[in-house]
């Protein structure tokens, strides 16, 4: 981790305290926010210089996060967050949750050093791999990039048990009444590696910078039904390319991460109802599957993401234009590129 990932915390964390105090002073002036999810972090009330400082340069977050809420981490620093009577007046034991972090921070990182050695990452921007048939680069390029989520696997696990161990991953209590640590997780590592659209992927890949991008950017551009638009979508993913560096491996990424929800969406609404049944007009979230077909869309919906992590995500770890154009030029001959102006002809035909 170098210097330009604490800056990256920072500038996010700061942007969301910022929309907080704006929340806290609508409030106090009686008028309404958007949504309910904006007065949960509303901060109501300034901090003191001291829980200012505390707040941005906690130790525990301060190099890999997560991004945590103002409310949150103060409701933890004065003891508010442990008021609960079943709690006795103690803190919540987090030793084994901390512990089972930190055992699988431990198996990524030794798995990431296994991987890499074995599917080194680098290798697609190499000569040798332009040799390769176009299904083999494809396959290449992808299994190469589990190296690069494990590393994050690791750094995200390892900050989620110094954060538990610290009280902030403490999140209360669950329906049977036992005790949750998830409010410091940035990652669940089995949806991000089963999920079957960009939406869940970016709900469970790095879930604190989403959720605050969601919040603050996403939730803040509705259209003229009142929902955010698909504006909202590519505006949302190019302010997130810009917050990771501008440089031109982060705007394709996030660009065309961007495309790839908004056909996934659109495939989504059309064609879902056919494999699912709603019994329940009144909760259209309750869901029936329609077997076998549902499974069949399931693995359609998985595949047709995994094949689009090498166009989408290579990018954004070669990061430099030179690499990015060799890689696309020679190496998978933008046919993705291509598919993506196919899919969006024939949605425009079939008026999707």
């Amino acid at each position: 981790l170098d210097i330009s990932m604490v800056q990256m915390l920072l500038t996010m964390r700061l942007l969301a305290f910022a929309w907080n105090c704006h929340d806290g002073d609508r409030l106090n002036k009686k008028k309404a926010l958007g949504s309910p999810k904006f007065e949960v972090n509303a901060v109501r009330k300034l901090p003191t210089l001291l829980e200012y400082h505390g707040f941005t340069f906690n130790y525990t977050t301060l190099l890999a996060g997560p991004i945590l809420e103002y409310n949150h981490y103060i409701s933890v620093a004065d003891n508010s967050k442990f008021s609960d009577k079943r709690l006795k007046g103690k803190n919540p034991p987090g030793f084994f949750p901390a512990l089972w972090c930190l055992v699988q921070a431990v198996g990524m990182l030794t798995l990431q050093m296994w991987w890499v050695k074995t599917i080194p990452f680098m290798w697609v921007a190499s000569d040798e791999f332009m040799k390769l048939s176009l299904w083999y680069k494809y396959f290449y390029a992808w299994i190469s990039l589990f190296s690069v989520r494990l590393y994050y696997y690791f750094v995200w696990k390892l900050a989620e048990a110094l954060n538990i161990a610290d009280g902030l991953g403490f999140s209360g209590f669950d329906q049977d009444g036992k005790l949750e640590f998830n409010a410091a997780s940035n990652i669940d590592i089995y949806k991000v590696e089963t999920c079957q659209s960009f939406r869940d992927l970016a709900t469970y890949w790095n879930i604190h910078v989403g959720r605050t991008l969601k919040v603050y950017c996403y939730m803040r551009l509705p259209g003229k039904s009142g929902r955010p638009s698909t504006f909202a979508l590519y505006a949302t993913n190019v302010l997130s390319a810009i917050w990771h560096g501008l440089y031109p491996g982060y705007l394709f990424a996030f660009f065309f991460a961007a495309v790839s929800t908004d056909i996934s969406r659109r495939f989504r609404k059309r064609f879902r109802p056919y494999f699912v049944r709603c019994p329940d007009p009144s909760d259209p979230r309750k869901e029936e599957p329609i077997q076998p077909w549902k499974t069949f869309y399931d693995i359609f919906s998985f595949l047709s993401l995994q094949i689009t992590l090498p166009i989408n995500f290579i990018p954004f770890n070669l990061v430099k234009w030179e690499p990015i154009v060799y890689y696309f030029n020679d190496g998978l001959l933008w046919t993705g590129h291509i598919g993506y102006v196919v899919i969006f002809g024939l949605l425009f035909i079939l008026d999707i």
